[in-house]
């Protein structure tokens, strides 16, 4: 079979896979990461019906409260300013969109993982996969909106990717 990848990215990646194997740090970590990742989808699904059920005029209150403080003290806050952009341009159309968005994510992400607490062997690929894709739309979203929270948000993924992937062939070696 010929080899795709370089070798030193062959090794570099059994260098960590063996590490992995003789370390329970890292699988604490994938277990953490993935809690993380399924409190995460229950807080967007709680946030999906959040967003369905808040009409526009109540979502502009809702900013004006949150940034009243903050504008008081400094009119060209940054933050502020964005939040209650956002909140004045938020559309009937993007309100069902995101409801439809933050519920397909989050629901996803709970089954995901569940699965993969429940070591279902087809689930980890399948993970990896809707992964890769979220970390390709957020790295889309921030070449469009240079929002500097996708960077952390994209970089965390990355490492839950990793985490997977590393538990995946750990699993794959046991069973």
């Amino acid at each position: 079979m010929k080899r795709v990848l370089p070798s030193w990215i062959i090794r570099f990646f059994t260098k960590i896979e063996n590490y992995y194997n003789k370390n329970t740090l890292f699988h604490t970590s994938f277990v953490v990461g993935i809690v993380i990742k399924g409190i995460d989808g229950i807080l967007e699904i709680a946030g999906s019906f959040f967003v369905l059920f808040v009409n526009t005029a109540h979502l502009n209150r809702i900013a004006v409260i949150l940034t009243q403080h903050e504008l008081l003290e400094d009119g060209h806050d940054i933050i502020a300013n964005l939040i209650l952009k956002a909140a004045h341009d938020f559309s009937t159309s993007s309100h069902y969109f995101a409801f439809a968005y933050l519920l397909f994510h989050g629901i996803l992400k709970v089954v995901l993982v569940l699965m993969l607490l429940r070591k279902k062997f087809w689930a980890y690929p399948m993970t990896e996969i809707f992964l890769l894709m979220f970390i390709i739309v957020q790295i889309y979203r921030y070449n469009i909106s240079h929002s500097i929270w996708l960077i952390p948000l994209t970089a965390i993924d990355i490492v839950i990717l990793l985490l997977i992937w590393l538990e995946y062939r750990r699993i794959r070696k046991i069973i």
